[in-house]
């Protein structure tokens, strides 16, 4: 079956040809082994010795073909071919030996010669199997005859028909039912494959759109932002006007002001540029009560977070632990969107966010007093396109996309449940360093 085939079963091929030479190893054990039991006993077969001499031939054929089966994981087509036609001829001979030393056409154990077909018919295509066949024909006919043991009566020229009949016969049913199995396992072969790829594209599409839903909170962003650059802007454009006007005078009080009105802008910008990072980067040892800080300020940007209190319940002693920044600041920035977009129609809306370890974790805890997730969509809240927003609000994909990031940590969010009005949602990541 080798040449009929392809690549794809050609490592399951060599794995079970290596099976065949361990079972090799039992079988040349079991002649060795019969042939000092008949000294004890007989012997019946004559000379004695000398089958033992094959076992122990046996053995050192199938250790030089363990040493040349070994290396390449997935060997070529034509090495396959070469490993499995030396094993077959080394048992072929051997068998013919045996066979001879037995009792020729009336030995015991030339049903054995099935065997070596059997693998012939797996590990070779159907004409080299057929092959095999004439092969093992050919050796016994040519053994019989040196030995002047060749059939002269009518049975026995009927038996060595009938051998003859059984190797090829063999060799046709065990071609035909390894050929639908192996074709339904280069089909299943086929078909892992095709998901592995589809598995592939969907993390792609999956990171592809983690990156639309940052850009959307970015866009969401961009009106706080520009505020927040042109407050400073317009600070500096008056001192220069006004030491435009006395050139004369220094002041170095102005400098000192213009210099802090640039130190503001380039630290927006920077944020800025951090969030909208397309990589998310590499795990590294994070202070995750500095990073929620650091988000609730990136979204002080935005308009809807400036009216709603943002509370701060941090545990003092919370260690840094290792985790992706970007990964972790993502998820909490669509948590915040989500609450800000909730709290839309909330009087006195309110946001509390909160860190403890507990149970050998880090909980990160995102709660508002809005009107909460309704009941009916509790279980499907983390699917795809499920929002409560209105329609042209939401994506859907926030509260997704946050948690396969999470996950990605080794992490988990779940919607919490809350006394009365209002959403909660806990981010769990194992306290790693």
């Amino acid at each position: 079956m080798i040449d009929e085939t392809g690549n794809l079963l050609r490592p399951l091929l060599s794995r079970q040809l290596a099976w065949v030479i361990g079972l090799r190893w039992f079988a040349a054990g079991a002649i060795i082994a019969f042939d000092f039991v008949q000294w004890g006993f007989g012997p019946y077969f004559h000379p004695p010795g000398v089958m033992a001499l094959i076992g122990l031939g046996l053995l050192v054929v199938n250790g030089v073909l363990r040493l040349l089966s070994r290396g390449a994981e997935t060997p070529s087509a034509v090495r396959l071919g070469l490993l499995a036609w030396s094993q077959l001829a080394a048992d072929l001979a051997a068998l013919t030996a045996i066979v001879l030393l037995t009792g020729g056409l009336a030995s015991p154990v030339i049903g054995f010669a099935i065997f070596p077909m059997i693998f012939a018919s797996l590990f070779l295509s159907r004409v080299q199997a057929y092959a095999a066949a004439l092969l093992a024909v050919a050796l016994l006919t040519v053994a019989l005859e040196l030995v002047d043991r060749w059939p002269h009566t009518g049975l026995e020229r009927m038996t060595a028909i009938g051998w003859i009949l059984t190797l090829f016969f063999s060799v046709h049913l065990v071609n035909r039912a390894t050929r639908g199995l192996f074709r339904r396992e280069q089909a299943r072969l086929i078909q892992e494959r095709s998901l592995l790829e589809l598995k592939e594209r969907l993390i792609e599409q999956e990171r592809a759109m983690a990156g639309v839903e940052k850009l959307v909170s970015i866009g969401q962003l961009a009106a706080g932002v520009a505020h927040e650059i042109s407050n400073p802007l317009a600070s500096i454009d008056g001192l220069l006007q006004l030491m435009q006007r006395s050139p004369e005078k220094p002041r170095p009080e102005a400098v000192r002001q213009m210099r802090e009105q640039v130190a503001r802008i380039s630290a927006t910008v920077r944020q800025m540029t951090m969030l909208g990072h397309p990589d998310l980067g590499e795990p590294e040892m994070v202070d995750l009560n500095a990073l929620v800080r650091e988000t609730a300020e990136i979204l002080g940007y935005d308009r809807r977070l400036r009216a709603i209190a943002v509370d701060l319940d941090l545990a003092p002693d919370l260690a840094p632990v290792l985790v992706n920044p970007r990964a972790v600041q993502q998820a909490l920035m669509n948590l915040l969107i989500n609450a800000a977009d909730a709290l839309v129609e909330t009087p006195a809306p309110r946001i509390r966010l909160s860190s403890v370890r507990e149970n050998g974790s880090i909980r990160l805890l995102v709660a508002d007093n809005g009107p909460g997730v309704p009941e009916s969509q509790r279980e499907r809240i983390f699917e795809p396109f499920v929002t409560t927003k209105p329609v042209g609000r939401g994506t859907g994909l926030g509260l997704p996309i946050s948690r396969d990031l999470i996950q990605g940590q080794g992490g988990r969010l779940s919607l919490g449940h809350s006394d009365g009005a209002g959403a909660s949602f806990l981010i769990e990541l194992p306290d790693r360093v």
